[in-house]
């Protein structure tokens, strides 16, 4: 699973350079929440 999120973001981000950072964000985010409602 981790070898597929790193091609699928590898991939996104060269062919989209622009949603690098909003990618980045939301996984920021997505992570964040699994703290603070001690999911993960």
């Amino acid at each position: 699973a981790m070898e597929t999120g790193v091609f699928i973001w590898t991939w996104l981000v060269s062919a989209a350079p622009q949603l690098g950072s909003l990618l980045l964000g939301e996984i920021v985010d997505a992570w964040l929440w699994t703290i603070d409602t001690e999911k993960g």
